[in-house]
């Protein structure tokens, strides 16, 4: 098994990049580092000494690097402390190499690796192991645990024994659990998919997954359920013995439903047992939450059409009745005391009004005055009655499957439920209702007969388990989504094991030191704020008296156009395939691509990858692609089918991004050195296709279907993205977006609007060593809330409190459970988004979640008062922001060029591909003008042009205006591509 590549093998154990600026850093040497120097050793140990010693402190790893690569820092170190020297560059022996690594550990922190850490090395990959889904995300995880142990990193041959020992042990153990656990007429029935032609077609049946909720979709998923929930019992009892997080069976499950049949044959029976049980333990499991949200989403349109309905005909009836009204009140004006009418007796002055109007008409008048204020709920149920079909058929085949958890009710409404499938199994329909569930609407349950009335009945219990449903107050028992929130968690037993492993420092403090610093922060803050607006040194929070009242002002900070800056107006056009070649060439990205069954790459590779990135990004698809470049539909259809898969597109973002940055360009953004402020963004995404998560909103009505794209923007790179319905929070995504980072850009704070904010994430992040900056629109309003001015005896003597002091002692009292939720959030359990979602939605009144409420309000109070003190922060945070917005102008750039159609992708996963083909090209552009704007700062620093690098700073590479992106695409003389450095030197004289 090769896990890394050469490339980053060579990158993994070549020399570190050092500058010439960084080079009098790098290779400066402390006292003690100095007493190593021997007068008696010969200059080249010196400065090899000097040398690796500078490389070993920045990559704790024994080199053996070529001479051309290290001549320069060579020479710069002979040049700076033996400046008479005349030693020239030669190749070491291996016993003056092991002589300078020996002076090299004594004055360092670093262990070398012996034995004793090879064993910690084993037992940590053996435990990590279960959690990975691929060799090289385990050789990940064993450099990481090696820099946190302070360990060099040892020869490539022994980390990959290592992690291959380790990751084929962990997957023949699974194999095995599965082999043996199997019943064996479940894998009798497994081994007939592959043999039985009658079964074969049922193997292609279930792997088809339901695109929408429509009736037919939803039929289909109907009969796969009730196909896999006999040989689910069998499996899920299994694959939690096999002990292994959803995210590796998600990824085993996923795997098997992209390979072929025939390609299934090919693996040892055991390991198809294995992928097969995976694939239907998350099928059947992913069911259940499609019913449990197809549940929720037909209540919702019934529901919504009766009171359409409803309010139609309330129009209507109030149309017909105006004119009535008029005579009406005619009449009420007989007992007026101004009336100029006059009785003698009461059936003169009934004779005289049925002038006016009809017997008839004023009975109808008098029923429309004294019912008005219930008609609307009558229309409303006589509109469900219509709606028997959908409540006995589409819903009940929903709910007569599904098992419910009841997590807070006293359990009266489960009993119904019960009730509920008992009655229509036996007698076709609903026979009795518990009244004390009907309280608002029993008068419409019944004709005036008092006989329930079925219909209405079956639907008021329903819309009741919706509304259970939707607000978590009731799970669905083997669901995903869906389940207890203590079944997301991991066990209590395993949270002080399992911390270790969290790549976190914040949780594994002591909450007592923890605390103490925070409060100690806040109680700083809490003194500065005041002081520094007293004495006028911020003038942009401003405090406001009326009557006792106390207001805030904070001034806002006005947002920048940042897309397509004038300097790129002067730079050559340049065709898109070129562009997204030339990148191809420097950052390698096209070796991410590989073919799913790992055959050699097909006759002219760059020029269909070129051709299919496009066509997906721009919302063309091959199909419109075929008639703009060289290639058949069929023959992109192909590549497209081969090659084009998340993963591997996912790796070739990940590629550029970390290309990007390596540039110099890209630390000239960061608000301070080495401090990286990212941004989280939704944007809305059209869809021509339906599919589970595409769909309408009221955000985003008269704009059509789709969903929304959730960006991870960092110095203008798009790190990361999560494709979600649009009924789905943007605040659920902040931890998923980040933790899911796999890029090499390390991010030390994000930011997002109002939307990314809950009522946990200032506590997760926190807890996970990130920093959470929110802007907020009405900050005022947020500050004024949380914050009470305490007025002293002078006119300008005032001071900040908290309007309601932190609760230190429940924070203390419930850090365990604290630590149970960010260690499953960082354990792959469940998914992040999943998680987070369950925790917005709890109850305030969750006891158990009260210490990381509290403990987020803390992080939230020192947050805003940082927010409100420091004008540069909240510009900065609209920087980061409008960075975000730039690229989501780009993406709907490329949407114009496929004329705004939206995507075409059948399925979530044909639009997860054609958007991370989206982002790729966009990764494209932004490297292309990095590497302009590169060119352009290393220039300004030769001639010591400090203006040009304070506008080189705010100059964003977001910029297409000098890019073909439409008409034809020939995809010839790709190899003649641009030179950068050309296009750099048209700015310059610009």
């Amino acid at each position: 098994m090769h896990i890394l590549s050469n490339e980053q093998q060579a990158e993994l154990y070549g020399p570190p990049s050092v500058t010439e600026e960084e080079r009098e850093l790098s290779f400066s040497l402390n006292d003690n580092e100095k007493s190593k120097l021997l007068d008696r050793e010969s200059e080249l140990i010196k400065i090899y000494y000097i040398l690796y010693l500078g490389y070993f402190k920045q990559k704790a790893v024994q080199l053996r690097p070529e001479l051309h690569t290290i001549k320069n820092d060579f020479e710069y170190i002979r040049d700076r402390y033996f400046p008479n020297s005349h030693c020239v560059i030669i190749q070491l022996t291996p016993n003056q190499k092991y002589k300078i690594y020996t002076k090299i550990f004594d004055v360092v922190a670093i262990k070398r690796f012996g034995a004793s850490s090879a064993l910690e090395l084993e037992i940590f990959a053996k435990q990590a192991a279960v959690s990975q889904n691929r060799a090289v995300e385990l050789f990940d995880e064993v450099i990481d645990w090696l820099r946190i142990q302070d360990i060099e990193i040892p020869s490539y041959n022994k980390l990959q024994e290592i992690v291959t020992t380790a990751f084929n042990k962990e997957k023949n153990r699974v194999i095995s659990i599965a082999d043996s656990v199997l019943s064996q007429k479940t894998q009798r029935l497994f081994k007939r998919f592959l043999t039985d032609s009658e079964q074969k077609q049922m193997f292609s049946y279930i792997r088809y997954e339901g695109r929408d909720f429509s009736k037919s979709e939803l039929n289909k998923e109907l009969e796969v359920f009730d196909i896999l929930a006999g040989i689910a019992n069998d499996v899920l009892p299994m694959i939690v013995i096999l002990g292994i997080p959803n995210e590796r069976i998600k990824y085993y499950a996923e795997l098997f439903s992209e390979i072929s049949l025939s390609r299934q044959k090919k693996r040892r029976e055991a390991e198809f047992n294995l992928y097969l049980s995976c694939f239907i333990y998350y099928r059947y499991r992913s069911l259940v939450d499609y019913f449990g949200d197809a549940f929720i989403f037909h209540v919702d349109q019934i529901k919504k059409e009766a009171h359409e309905a409803a309010n139609a005909q309330m129009l209507k009836v109030k149309s017909s009745m105006d004119d009535l009204m008029v005579e009406g009140a005619k009449i009420l004006s007989f007992f007026t005391s101004d009336s100029k009418e006059s009785f003698s007796s009461f059936a003169e002055a009934k004779n005289k009004a049925e002038e006016i109007l009809g017997e008839d008409q004023l009975n109808n008048l008098i029923t429309h005055m004294s019912r008005s204020k219930f008609e609307k709920d009558r229309y409303f149920w006589e509109f469900i009655d219509t709606c028997k079909s959908k409540i006995t058929v589409t819903l009940r085949n929903i709910l007569c499957r599904l098992k419910f958890v009841d997590t807070v009710d006293s359990g009266l409404l489960l009993q119904q439920v019960d009730r509920l499938k008992i009655e229509v199994e036996e007698k076709g329909l609903v026979e009795t209702i518990d009244n004390r569930l009907a309280k608002k609407t029993k008068d419409y349950l019944y004709d005036p007969a008092r006989n329930l009335i079925a219909t209405r009945a079956e639907y008021h219990i329903y819309s009741l388990v919706s509304q259970r449903l939707h607000n978590t107050h009731w799970c669905l028992d083997s669901g995903i989504r869906y389940q207890p929130l203590e079944k997301m968690l991991v066990a209590e037993n395993e949270v002080g094991a399992l911390l270790e492993c969290v790549n976190a420092e914040a949780i594994k403090k002591d909450v007592s030191g923890l605390l103490d610093d925070k409060l100690d922060e806040l109680n700083k803050m809490l003194s500065l704020v005041p002081c520094r607006v007293k004495t006028k040194e911020n003038e942009s929070l401003i405090l406001e008296r009326h009557d006792g009242k106390h207001s805030w002002t904070i001034k806002k900070v006005k947002g920048t156009k940042i897309v397509n800056p004038k300097m790129f107006d002067s730079v050559p056009k340049t065709d898109i395939t070129r562009v997204i070649f030339r990148v191809a060439q420097d950052s390698g990205f096209m070796d991410d691509i590989l073919h799913r069954t790992g055959k050699k790459r097909t006759e002219k590779f760059e020029e269909k990858l070129i051709a299919c990135i496009i066509a997906n990004a721009t919302r063309r698809g091959i199909y419109k692609m075929a008639d703009l470049c060289p290639f058949s539909h069929d023959t992109l259809l192909r590549f497209e089918k081969n090659y084009l898969t998340v993963e591997n597109v996912r790796h070739s973002c990940d590629t550029i991004s970390n290309a990007i940055s390596k540039l110099k360009i890209f630390g000239l953004y960061n608000y301070r050195p080495d401090y990286i402020h990212a941004s989280l963004d939704g944007q809305k995404l059209h869809s021509r296709k339906n599919t589970k998560r595409v769909r309408y909103s009221s955000k985003n009505f008269g704009k059509g279907k789709g969903l929304y794209a959730n960006s991870l923007i960092a110095n203008h790179v798009p790190v990361n993205v999560s494709l979600n319905a649009l009924n789905v929070h943007e605040s659920h995504n902040v931890f998923d977006l980040l933790y899911n980072n796999t890029s090499d850009i390390n991010i030390n704070v994000a930011s997002t609007d109002n939307h990314g904010v809950n009522r946990f994430n200032f506590a997760l992040l926190d807890l996970s060593d990130w920093e959470f900056a929110p802007r907020y629109a009405r900050a005022n309003h947020v500050f004024s809330s949380m914050f009470d001015v305490v007025e002293g005896e002078g006119e300008d003597d005032w001071s900040l409190i908290l309007s309601e002091p932190i609760n230190r002692k429940v924070i203390e009292e419930g850090w365990d459970y604290v630590k149970r939720v960010i260690v499953s959030l960082h354990q792959k359990n469940v998914s992040q988004q999943d998680l987070v979602a369950r925790l917005s939605k709890s109850s305030p009144s969750d006891k158990k979640l009260k210490a990381l409420r509290e403990y987020d309000r803390l992080i939230k109070a020192i947050f805003l008062l940082n927010y409100v003190n420091d004008g540069s922060f909240r510009h900065y945070i609209q920087t980061a922001l409008n960075k975000g917005e730039a690229y989501h102008q780009l993406q709907r750039c490329f949407e114009k060029i496929g004329e705004g159609g939206g995507f075409r992708g059948k399925s979530d996963k044909e639009i997860d591909v054609w958007y991370e083909c989206s982002r790729l090209m966009a990764n494209c552009i932004i490297y292309f003008n990095s590497v302009i704007l590169n060119y352009l700062l290393e220039n300004a620093e030769v001639t010591k042009n400090d203006e040009r690098i304070k506008v080189l700073a705010r100059t964003s590479p977001v910029a297409w205006v000098h890019v073909v992106l439409g008409g034809y695409y020939p995809l010839e003389d790709l190899r003649d591509a641009p030179d950068l450095l050309a296009l750099a030197q048209n700015i310059m004289v610009a």
